[in-house]
Order: structure tokens, then sequence, then C-alpha cells
């Protein structure tokens, strides 16, 4: 048996889903709904979600319609949709549901959205699609889930504990950020050095100097973490 089947339920209605047993149930946790616009997706997440401490049951669906159904036929606590399915009538919906709402986009910035009156809400949170995985969902419900004990209208939610990453940033020279924003576009240290007229020393100067205030072993990881956490400066050449 597969990973997936051994999580989660293909339902006559097409979705996958997987619900707690007794045990489960009473240990509280969220209930998610995914909107998975295609088959990597839609059979790769219980694989991914199974394991995930905060996730009490799930439903996963292929198509808008059936979204809307789910979420008219059952509560759930968070809504993921891919930003190319979402529209004002899925954020009207999710919000008439009371759910909180993640975004997943192809992009590594925040998407834009319209304003608020358009019926465009923005998300309570986003994921870059190509770097999910159990870490990164982990933080992301551990966030809503801190947002969620603060539902007053007018009640700041508190922010979650800043990474590593985070508050290294906070320490990058205005250099830093411009070899940080070079590195992440795959260049070299040499087109680093051309691109900022700068020499080829002084550019792994700064480069192990970001490694050490991102906690980072090597400069890919570098920038892969401030990529998912939507941080990357940008500098064009």
């Amino acid at each position: 048996m597969s990973a997936y089947k051994a999580a989660a339920v293909l339902e006559s209605d097409g979705s996958l889903a997987r619900t707690g047993d007794g045990a489960e149930e009473g240990r509280g946790g969220a209930s998610l709904l995914w909107l998975a616009h295609d088959e990597v997706s839609f059979y790769g997440l219980p694989v991914l979600l199974k394991g995930l401490s905060l996730v009490r049951r799930y439903r996963l669906c292929r198509t808008v319609e059936m979204f809307h159904r789910l979420l008219q036929e059952e509560r759930f606590g968070i809504c993921v949709v891919p930003l190319q399915s979402y529209t004002a009538s899925v954020a009207s919906c999710v919000g008439e549901a009371g759910a909180q709402l993640v975004i997943t986009s192809p992009h590594a910035r925040r998407p834009s959205f319209g304003q608020p009156a358009d019926g465009m809400r923005g998300p309570d949170a986003w994921l870059q699609e190509q770097r999910i995985d159990s870490q990164v969902l982990q933080r992301v419900f551990e966030h809503l889930a801190a947002v969620s004990l603060y539902p007053v209208v007018g009640e700041p939610p508190p922010h979650p504990p800043r990474t590593v990453a985070e508050r290294g940033l906070d320490r990058v020279t205005q250099r830093e950020r411009a070899v940080l924003s070079l590195l992440a576009q795959g260049q070299s240290n040499q087109q680093i050095a051309r691109a900022l007229g700068i020499s080829i020393h002084g550019v792994k100067r700064h480069v192990s100097n970001l490694l050490i205030k991102l906690d980072s072993t090597n400069r890919t990881e570098a920038a892969l973490k401030v990529t998912q956490l939507g941080l990357l400066p940008v500098y064009r050449t």
C-alpha cells in the first residue's frame, strides 16, 4: 500500500479524506480543506499532512465546484487555495465559512490582491508551491493557530517567533543585501563582483558574513531561507 493510501481514503465524490479516530478527535487540531490543482499535489499532500500534529482531519479536492460543495457541507478551520483558482467567489465562500485562508503560489514573492471592497481578501498565510514540505507546513499552521487565539476585531494577533534568518536579515548591510539577491539569482562570485564593481575577495567576505548572519552552511541554504520567508531583497543588474 502506498504512503498516501495509508493516510487517506479516496471518497466516492473524488476527494481524498482523512478523518481522525476517536483518540484524535479529542486532541484538538485543525480541520483542513485543500484545493489541489494537479494530481501530483492531490496524491502527494497526504504524505506531508499525515505527520502534522496540528492537522486533525483534511479533505483534498481537485475542482472549484467540489471545493464550494465541501465547504458548504462540512466545517473547516483552514482552506488552502492555489493562486490561479482564487476568485471573489472563492473568497466569499471562505469568508462566510469563517475559515482561515492560505494561498499557494508558484512565485517566490508574496502574491498581491485586490482591495477588500473587491471581495478579494488577503490570505492569512501563503506558500510557495515549489518549497512546500512538512516543516514549512508545520510552521504555517502554527502561525495560523496562534492567530486564531486572538479573533477579536481590532486586537492585533501575536507575531510568531522570528526565525534566525529573520533576525539575521536585520543585521545584513545594504551591500550584503545586493550580494544575497544576486547570489539567489544563481550568479557566481565573479559575476557578482562584476555587477557590483567590487573584488572577488570582497564578494567572498560578504558571502561569509551572510552565512553567519543567516545561520546557513552554504550559499544555497542562505538563499533558500530568505526566499521561503518572502524576504529576499531584489537587485537587478
